[in-house]
């Protein structure tokens, strides 16, 4: 379940939207208490990662994981397209799609791809990394979750480099946003893991790599990823498979998410990052101002 990242202050409580009498569906009321205990929802905290952007009637976008599951991440993310019902092709990078882009790929967000090779499933996320591509660059990152500062993350994907005569040293990483000084389109800072060589091949073996990092303080927002460990000597496709993220300090089995319900409040904000990171960013990305639209299934908001 996605929501600010504060914990209740009191269980929510909302009246039934159902009309037990005549058995019809009819409006619900919900109702939430958030506990503000270091002040980052104060609307007067001008250091607070949200500064200027609390104010009274603030919408925002609850999403509900039933039943639950250690794995954070949508359906589409952590199976590689085999659930979450989008078709093969490319990735929508228009900020309301599948929540993954990547700025080697010069699509700026890849595809699904099917494949009778994959590491679960029949699909996989496909990306090319052209020779060349380094760090800062992400061959993908997925800003899809919401963040709790201080709370300790693990990250586990399958990965492996599918043109022959290649070679490409990957890591995975964590990238922290925070609104402090203004949005920007490159996270505040990143948290890399131990790099992995990926040999390539049209039927290569699949590489589990991990990451454990625990959120800042002021963490607004995150993406998850990999990225190059070393500048790329070749062009060459990178596919990903068996996404997990979760919570704590131990990468366990992976499963499968299930399917998400999600619930908006008025007007809302079509992503939870800062503008501009419909791609995603690069060294050479520039500062660019939040904008609102209406909530979208696909989207999240600034208070998650």
């Amino acid at each position: 379940m996605s929501r600010s990242p504060r914990a209740p202050a009191g269980a929510p409580a909302s009246s039934a939207a159902e009309q037990y009498e005549l058995d019809q569906v009819r409006a619900g009321e919900y109702q939430v208490t958030l506990a503000n205990t270091d002040g980052a929802l104060d609307p007067l905290n001008t250091s607070g990662p949200w500064a200027g952007r609390i104010m009274a009637y603030q919408p925002y976008r609850k999403r509900a994981q039933w039943p639950p599951t250690r794995n954070l991440l949508t359906q589409v993310v952590a199976t590689g397209g085999d659930l979450g019902g989008y078709n093969t092709g490319p990735l929508d990078t228009s900020g309301a799609g599948q929540d993954v882009f990547s700025s080697t790929d010069p699509s700026g967000g890849g595809q699904i791809l099917a494949d009778g090779t994959a590491w679960q499933g029949g699909r996989v996320l496909s990306f090319q990394v052209p020779s060349g591509s380094n760090t800062p660059e992400w061959i993908f990152g997925t800003l899809q979750t919401g963040v709790i500062p201080g709370q300790t993350y693990t990250l586990q994907v399958q990965v492996r480099d599918t043109t022959a005569s290649t070679s490409l040293q990957v890591q995975p990483f964590f990238g922290w946003y925070t609104a402090v000084g203004g949005p920007s389109a490159l996270p505040s800072s990143y948290t890399y893991g131990t790099s992995a060589t990926l040999t390539g091949g049209t039927t290569a073996a699949w590489t589990q790599v991990t990451l454990t990092a625990t959120a800042p303080a002021n963490a607004a927002a995150m993406v998850v990823g990999i990225a190059p460990a070393a500048t790329a000597a070749a062009t060459c496709t990178m596919q990903a498979d068996g996404l997990q993220l979760e919570k704590g300090a131990t990468a366990t089995t992976w499963t499968p998410p299930r399917g998400c319900g999600t619930r908006c409040t008025g007007d809302s904000w079509s992503d939870g990052r800062p503008a501009g990171t419909s791609t995603a960013p690069t060294a050479r990305s520039s500062q660019s101002a939040w904008t609102p639209s209406r909530c979208c299934p696909k989207s999240n908001c600034p208070m998650r």
